[in-house]
């Protein structure tokens, strides 16, 4: 048992010495994320705040659980590419955290773009009201996220 207790120490010891060493030398590296190479738009700050907004960057919640960053609901007649399923609320399921992303990213883009049922000229305010269901909450905590007040329209985001 005493050999076995040298032993494991030594191990131990061996790759808290080791493994600096060899990290400086190349043979084991962890690799790190490459930093951004550009500022992010305009829809992925906003997809970020409404993210945060929906408690999105929380474990547990059905954003999180559903791979859903931007709450989304389900629409008659329609599925979202990367949809899984409906799950509580109506809310959509999406197969992975990039099929969600790209759904709110596409949903905001129409939005910009006015193709839908918001406007570039709405104010976060207004967004809000027809978005979420805690509107008043919700567009105080997107416009905190982006650093504007919640009286700034979606053209000047």
């Amino acid at each position: 048992m005493k050999k076995l207790k040298k032993l494991i120490l030594l191990w131990l010891l061996a790759i808290s010495v080791l493994t600096p060493t060899l990290m400086w030398a190349g043979v084991y590296s962890v690799r790190l994320p490459e930093p951004p190479t550009e500022p992010p738009t305009k829809i992925e700050r906003f997809a970020h705040a409404i993210a945060r907004a929906e408690g999105f960057y929380r474990k547990g919640t059905i954003p999180n659980r559903y791979h859903n960053p931007g709450d989304l609901k389900a629409v008659n007649g329609f599925t979202y590419p990367g949809q899984t399923g409906i799950g509580k609320g109506r809310h959509v399921i999406f197969a992975n955290y990039t099929a969600g992303w790209n759904a709110l990213y596409h949903q905001i883009h129409k939005m910009l773009a006015g193709d839908s049922h918001y406007s570039p000229s709405m104010t976060i305010e207004q967004v809000a009201r027809k978005y979420a269901g805690n509107w008043r909450q919700w567009s105080r905590n997107v416009s905190h996220n982006l650093g504007v007040p919640a009286t700034t329209t979606l053209q000047e985001l």
